[in-house]
């Protein structure tokens, strides 16, 4: 009986170890991960660097430290390749993106028009104070956005430089503009 005590024992106790190993891989390893992905990272061209390295070494007779400096080089210039197409790609499409705003602007001006005649058909069943109501804030709207469309114009220029020292108007970035223009309307609103 004594034995069948120790040997459920020894049982639970070793699941226990077990499902806390796991856990702790589960929980800790990505944490410690993180914190050691530059070795990580260097463990896994190491990996993959050695048989080119060893091919170098074996085949082509090229010493191990020149074969390492060669390989480390062309993985060097194929990441700064990589990052140079995705950083062209990625410029191509902002300017895409900023040349298209103003169709885009005169789209939404055309579909809020339309928008603004389907309210104002509605608006000749409601009460005049309603409608008065309506107006006001559909005109404070539209100041509002006219306004930040007035901004992005001319705060780009008057900021976009002071926070993007390239010199090129596609670093007019209009999240530093949207940025700017909600300080300035928080400080109008603190302090006027």
């Amino acid at each position: 009986m004594k034995r069948q005590y120790q040997k459920n024992l020894k049982l639970i106790v070793n699941l226990l170890v077990f499902i806390t190993l796991i856990l702790l891989c589960i929980l800790l390893l990505p944490k410690l991960l993180v914190f050691f992905m530059p070795f990580v990272i260097g463990w896994i061209i190491s990996c993959m660097a050695n048989p080119l390295v060893h091919f170098l070494e074996h085949r082509i007779k090229i010493r191990r430290k020149a074969g390492t400096v060669m390989v480390i080089v062309l993985v060097i210039a194929a990441v700064v390749g990589a990052c140079y197409l995705v950083i062209s790609i990625l410029a191509k499409q902002i300017v895409g993106f900023v040349g298209e705003i103003p169709e885009m602007w005169e789209s939404l001006q055309q579909d809020f028009s339309h928008f603004g005649s389907l309210v104002n058909a509605l608006t000749v069943k409601l009460s005049p104070d309603l409608v008065e109501k309506l107006n006001e804030f559909g005109n404070s709207i539209g100041k509002t956005i006219s306004d930040f469309v007035g901004f992005l114009r001319t705060g780009s220029q008057r900021y976009g430089r002071k926070y993007c020292q390239c010199g090129n108007r596609s670093c007019d970035v209009p999240f530093i503009c949207l940025f700017l223009y909600c300080r300035q309307r928080i400080y109008a609103g603190a302090c006027g």
